[in-house]
């Protein structure tokens, strides 16, 4: 059975691998720079999975005073389907219900179609479509 952790630096290597896997890694927001900042900010904004002493998923939850967000889930390849990412999305539930946030959303990659009827099944719905647009501020 995984347990349940908030992130901490050492695991940096080991998040960005699952994020890798899954194609959610991304330089600019995932930099250990900006995970310490993160943490530092909220340490249960970033949480992990760790089976045998190993990070085999992760998940980022972003909340402020208006909108609370699942910004990233992702579980390694060979851990999937043993209800890890489920696991995971209940920690963020419960903390994000202990904040006294009232919903939480998510964004899905367009097409994927296996992703979105999990989400359905786990009892999130469809919103408006949205663009997402990105720019980086230098």
């Amino acid at each position: 059975m995984p347990k349940i952790r908030c992130y901490k630096d050492s695991y940096y290597n080991d998040v960005r691998r699952v994020l890798k896997e899954s194609g959610l890694y991304y330089p600019d927001w995932d930099s250990r720079r900006n995970l310490k900042k993160k943490m530092t900010e909220d340490r249960r904004s970033v949480v992990v999975a760790v089976v045998d002493k190993k990070i085999i998923g992760v998940i980022y939850i972003v909340q402020d005073g208006c909108a609370s967000f699942i910004f990233k889930l992702s579980v390694l390849k060979s851990h999937r389907k043993r209800g890890i990412g489920t696991m995971l999305l209940k920690h963020a539930e419960k903390t994000l219900k202990g904040c006294g946030k009232k919903d939480v959303s998510l964004f899905i990659k367009s097409g994927n179609k296996a992703l979105l009827n999990y989400y359905k099944k786990l009892g999130f719905k469809k919103a408006k479509t949205y663009t997402e647009m990105y720019k980086a501020l230098r």
